[in-house]
């Protein structure tokens, strides 16, 4: 009797979960995504970042952020570079309706920032989080987003990019 009810509870919850996916749109999406940081003092930050979702309602989305930051400085004697990654749990929440044309949303992530400072092969590793806004039509995706990287300099980065699939049904 035991089995029985632990296999009906299995069955039941792995039928819930195929069923909670977005009704109007593809339930997989990856953004594909650049963007700049334009507060650093003196330098400038190129980021890149790729983030695969996975769309449980039309409302929220869970990914994972894969995001390559380079900052380039300059001095009258030096020119430096920092290196930052992150790999990042994320949720991205749908503030307007689906059937909107301009999509806004606020999402947060959180998990390890690395970097490597001033041309030095050490790379040193922290749990740091983000919090974001941004909206989506069509096939574009923008967002604005504070890094605190749990080391020595955290970013703001105004991103922009594409994403594929994800689609409206």
């Amino acid at each position: 009797m035991k089995k029985l009810l632990i296999i009906l509870t299995v069955l039941i919850g792995l039928h819930a979960g195929v069923r909670a996916q977005s009704t109007s749109f593809q339930p997989f999406k990856l953004d594909v995504t650049g963007g700049l940081d334009f507060i650093s003092n003196g330098s400038g930050t190129f980021i890149l970042t790729a983030e695969p979702h996975y769309r449980f309602a039309d409302a929220f989305a869970l990914g994972l952020r894969f995001q390559q930051a380079i900052n380039l400085s300059a001095t009258k004697n030096n020119v430096g570079f920092d290196n930052y990654a992150s790999q990042c749990l994320s949720g991205d929440y749908y503030v307007t309706d689906p059937k909107q044309k301009f999509m806004i949303f606020i999402g947060a992530g959180a998990g390890a920032f690395e970097e490597q400072l001033n041309n030095s092969d050490t790379e040193i590793a922290h749990f740091g989080y983000f919090p974001r806004v941004g909206l989506e039509t069509g096939r574009f995706r923008a967002s604005l987003e504070y890094n605190v990287t749990g080391g020595t300099k955290n970013y703001f980065a105004i991103n922009a990019g594409i994403f594929f699939w994800g689609k409206r049904k």
